[in-house]
């Protein structure tokens, strides 16, 4: 493994906490030359990872930070979520707009069932008037 790739799964391996340049050297055990010259490679190499100015996670300090953030999915349609753009529900990430097309399906499939209930109690309801105000049979 060279070190592109050393940076690389350290990162993977800690989603979501940013590192600073110096604890990454240390935490690989390589210089921090090094380091500097592969994290521009694996900034590059995916759109998962960033550089912010945050804390470190590793010494705290205040500083340029890497992360590795992988984009949030929408369950629905499969693209990217940005965060204020999003709504979890039981785990799962919609955008706005397909949370309501969800919704409108689910709505629609509800009415389409009370039609159909509603179109059987008009039949039961036809069928004991067709017979004399007698109550069809037991079943």
């Amino acid at each position: 493994m060279d070190i592109t790739d050393l940076v690389s799964a350290l990162l993977r391996g800690a989603a979501d906490e940013p590192r600073c340049d110096r604890c990454i050297a240390v935490t690989l055990r390589e210089t921090l030359t090094a380091v500097r010259r592969a994290l521009p490679i694996v900034l590059d190499s995916s759109n998962d990872y960033a550089r912010r100015a945050t804390r470190c996670t590793a010494c705290g300090e205040s500083t340029v930070t890497v992360v590795y953030a992988p984009a949030v999915k929408c369950t629905r349609c499969s693209r990217t979520v940005a965060p204020p753009d999003g709504i979890s529900e039981h785990g799962d990430v919609f955008h706005h707009h397909c949370w309501d097309v969800l919704r409108s399906e689910l709505r629609i499939a509800n009415s389409r069932q009370l039609a159909r209930l509603s179109r059987e109690v008009v039949r039961r309801s036809r069928e004991r008037l067709d017979g004399n105000g007698q109550d069809p049979p037991a079943r």
